[in-house]
């Protein structure tokens, strides 16, 4: 039995990536973060973790030029926090290297690897690793690269032929599983992570309040629920409607927003900062219209959440 995972990903410590998003004009999406940090923790009670991590970054998004190399130790887990360049080409050749580098450290008889699926860098950058040397590796996926926004069919193309074959898979759908399994090997099907919640603070309020957290995008539902909240507020005079998340179009749902002054909008909180506002909310609402296609690839991790 394997008693050490080196975990490759973008995720970060909690409070790390809490801090890290306060050098961001317009946060990245914190759904991937959120359910790789959850699995590592779970990971964690039994086993030894290593995480390479490759950050988000972008220089024209956030006050950084730059992402020094560091370290850091949390219980069982060891982040490991790749440097990263503000010069593409460098960043891209040096991470390449760091990660086989790392890889090829930390990786014994008793290691195996578990590896994000959707992200292209990562999946290449193992590819790379993986060219002289052979690794147990498992592919942790999460969603279907074609539902990934403002990528190419290459990108999804270059996913699925750099991950299908893997020595086993963890999916959330079976449909997953299928599209980036197609040789059958070990696979294991889990919806989601669900952990008890390490606070139960509740935020202070004296006003009601609808709660949704999640990707504030067209298709995922949120103008529809604004629509409808704001239908509710001819009626009901004392209840809000707080929101919080990724917004794709940050002008338009900020000039929608302020139409109706009874809808707060707090940006990215941190994951325990959402469970305080989940805790203390009449209902929590999951706006997602129900898609087919969508939902083959994807669970709705807010619903799980909720639960």
């Amino acid at each position: 039995m394997k008693k050490h995972i080196i975990y490759l990903t973008t995720a970060m410590n909690k409070n790390d990536f809490k801090e890290y998003l306060d050098h961001w004009s317009f946060p990245p999406n914190p759904s991937n973060q959120n359910f790789h940090n959850k699995m590592i923790r779970a990971l964690s009670l039994k086993y030894d973790v290593d995480v390479i991590s490759l950050r988000p970054f972008s220089t024209s998004l956030t006050d950084l030029k730059k992402l020094t190399k560091s370290e850091l130790k949390e219980d069982n887990i060891t982040w490991h926090y790749l440097p990263i360049s503000s010069n593409k080409i460098v960043r891209y050749f040096s991470c390449r290297k760091n990660v086989k580098n790392f890889i090829k450290k930390l990786y014994t008889n008793e290691s195996i690897i578990f590896t994000d699926t959707i992200n292209n860098s990562l999946v290449r950058f193992l590819s790379n690793a993986r060219k002289k040397q052979k690794y147990d590796i498992i592919g942790l996926v999460t969603d279907s690269p074609m539902n990934i926004s403002n990528t190419s069919e290459s990108y999804s193309s270059s996913i699925l032929r750099n991950t299908n074959n893997y020595n086993g898979y963890i999916s959330l759908t079976k449909e997953l599983d299928d599209l980036f399994n197609p040789y059958g090997k070990p696979s294991r099907i889990i919806e989601g992570i669900i952990e008890k919640p390490a606070i139960s603070t509740k935020i202070p309020t004296e006003t009601p309040y609808f709660f949704f957290g999640g990707a504030l995008m067209e298709k995922y539902g949120i103008y529809e629920l604004i629509k409808a909240f704001n239908e509710l507020c001819i009626d009901y005079k004392d209840i809000n409607l707080y929101i919080c998340g990724h917004h794709a179009d940050n002008e338009r749902i900020q000039k929608i927003i302020e139409e109706n002054n009874r809808i707060k909008y707090f940006g990215i909180l941190g994951y325990d900062d959402v469970l305080k506002f989940e805790q203390s909310a009449i209902a929590n609402i999951n706006p997602r219209p129900f898609s087919k296609d969508l939902d083959m690839f994807s669970i709705p991790s807010k619903t799980i959440e909720y639960m």
